[in-house]
């Protein structure tokens, strides 16, 4: 496992979105997902940074990459009570409207996340901040599976809950 901490400030996201390249590099996978991987990753960030810190310096992303079988794991977490809600509510969006003006050009990164990934899951903390986990496989679509008495099982739903 690799982890990153880093004040909620512009810019750190492209040291992160190195690293996660790197590491993904190293764990052989092909140049489209990594870039697909950086992308998801910096706004993940970005988001962590902006709804769940809101830019507060003191505050600390933590980045964490798990490596497994057919891919590597993300989780970027917050400490924030920010607003994330919006943002993982957001609807599609609207391209004409974007484009012509009628809508903010903000608003993609989730959109961008959910098509960049396998997986991805929002998990609020009890104790507060907010953690966005990422699943990438190394090729797009190639789950976790498991061989087990001879079949291959696997539950997108819940990973890792027919496991033995």
């Amino acid at each position: 496992m690799v982890e990153v901490r880093f004040p909620s400030e512009l810019g750190m996201e492209k040291c992160v979105m190195d690293i996660v390249g790197t590491v993904a590099h190293c764990l052989g996978f092909p140049n489209g997902r990594v870039a697909d991987l950086k992308m998801a990753v910096g706004e993940a960030c970005l988001n962590a940074m902006e709804h769940g810190n809101q830019f507060d310096r003191r505050r600390r992303v933590i980045v964490r990459l798990s490596a497994k079988r057919n891919g590597l794991e993300v989780s970027v977490t917050d400490s924030g009570q920010g607003g994330w809600d919006k943002v993982i509510n957001t609807p599609p969006p609207d391209l004409q409207a974007k484009l012509s003006g009628e809508s903010s050009l903000r608003g993609w990164g989730m959109f961008l996340i959910r098509h960049l990934v396998d997986e991805v899951e929002f998990l609020k903390s009890s104790s507060g901040g907010h953690q966005l986990r990422m699943m990438v496989y190394r090729q797009p679509g190639q789950e976790e599976q498991e061989h087990v008495r001879g079949t291959i099982r696997h539950d997108k739903t819940n990973p890792g809950s027919d496991r033995p």
